[in-house]
């Protein structure tokens, strides 16, 4: 982990925040261990990098700097969207049970049918719907974004000045012990997706291919 590269991120997307950077200075200089400390559970087998970075996303979170939802409620992350920003036609026709916009698609009487066919229905208009509401966010010069946790049950994005995610984009902050990198990304509709169908029923399944592009990690020397 590269401690100035974390602190400038942690800066650069909370806008300076002190809280935010007292937080972060604080993991750095002191990793946290513990799941009250970290903000996020823990079970003893992450590394230090992977506790400071979910410190430091904690403390985004915690001070309103993030859009985010726990995996069984998924679908409240529309409302704070739709203060942010004028949710597409496209979203609001893919998910008309959750924006309520428009009356949901009548049942015909046989559940097991009704339940298949807007299944099908809202994987079709899936990735249209996401892509119509990255372009809202990103005409509205705040491009949407995911922490990248690499885990857990909760999904964080944020909306951010243009400069602030090309910045920080695909930057490799730190590792699990898996492996895994961690950082700011693209949205991560996969996990949207199957968070979204764990608290509605909506969807099932792998998500469409086309949803998540994969994510090129750099350095932040890079």
């Amino acid at each position: 982990m590269n401690p100035s590269a974390l602190r400038q991120f942690a800066a650069d997307l909370s806008d300076h925040d002190p809280a935010v950077l007292a937080a972060a200075d604080a993991a750095l200089a002191e990793t946290p261990r513990t799941t009250e400390a970290v903000g996020f559970y823990v079970d003893g087998r992450e590394t230090d990098e992977e506790n400071v970075f979910r410190c430091v996303a904690s403390a985004l979170m915690t001070h309103g700097h993030t859009t985010a939802a726990e995996d069984k409620y998924q679908h409240e992350i529309f409302e704070p969207w739709s203060e942010l920003v004028t949710l597409p036609d496209e979203l609001v026709a893919a998910f008309p049970e959750i924006l309520g916009e428009d009356d949901p698609p009548e049942d015909d009487g046989d559940w097991e049918a009704y339940a298949e066919r807007r299944q099908a229905e809202t994987r079709a208009a899936y990735v249209p719907a996401v892509r119509a509401l990255e372009a809202v966010f990103a005409d509205a010069g705040t491009p949407l974004m995911t922490l990248e946790l690499a885990g857990g049950d909760t999904l964080v994005f944020l909306a951010l000045p243009e400069a602030v995610a090309q910045r920080w984009s695909g930057v490799h902050l730190a590792t699990t012990y898996r492996g895994h990198p961690m950082g700011l990304r693209p949205p991560d509709w996969d996990t949207f997706w199957h968070h979204l169908g764990y608290a509605t029923g909506l969807v099932d399944g792998d998500p469409p291919e086309e949803a998540t592009p994969p994510v090129a990690w750099r350095s932040p020397a890079s």
